[in-house]
């Protein structure tokens, strides 16, 4: 794979190599070559999508957000 610069000449070659654990992206500019190993996870991870629920005092139930006390029945 090739990447152009503005003026429509070859900046970069990149090549991707396959790999047991994972992937390479090797870059080739102007006689210099970056190597990038990727390597993919053994296990994977999970997040909590269900947050704590909050608990409020029984007597804070009866303030608005301004402090005002309203006891409704």
């Amino acid at each position: 794979m090739s990447e152009l610069n503005q003026n429509g000449t070859i900046a970069n070659t990149i090549t991707y190599e396959p790999m047991t654990n994972g992937y390479s992206l090797s870059f080739y500019a102007d006689g210099f070559i970056t190597i990038h190993y990727y390597s993919k996870p053994e296990g994977t991870t999970a997040l909590r999508k269900i947050p704590k629920p909050i608990k409020i005092s029984p007597k804070a139930r009866y303030f608005d957000l301004l402090g005002r006390y309203k006891f409704t029945k």
